[in-house]
């Protein structure tokens, strides 16, 4: 965060021969990478349900662009 406000990057992670893997890649790297630091199991679990939330949503979001668009075809 900046005083303007949110700032996003982007960098690459690497080659994944399919989206599991790719999304299992962005999922360790949202833990190791994520805001605040996890000092106990229990942040730990919170943190990884809250990481799986978010990619789950961005998943079903994706597909449902993809499916509208393969309708205007």
């Amino acid at each position: 965060m900046t005083k303007a406000g949110e700032v996003l990057s982007e960098r690459a992670l690497g080659y994944y021969n399919s989206l599991p893997q790719a999304l299992q890649a962005v999922a360790k790297d949202m833990m190791k990478r994520g805001d605040g630091r996890v000092t106990n199991v229990d942040q730990y679990v919170q943190k990884a349900k809250s990481v799986d939330v978010a990619l789950n949503h961005a998943v079903y979001e994706h597909g449902l662009e993809l499916e509208k668009q393969s309708q205007n075809i």
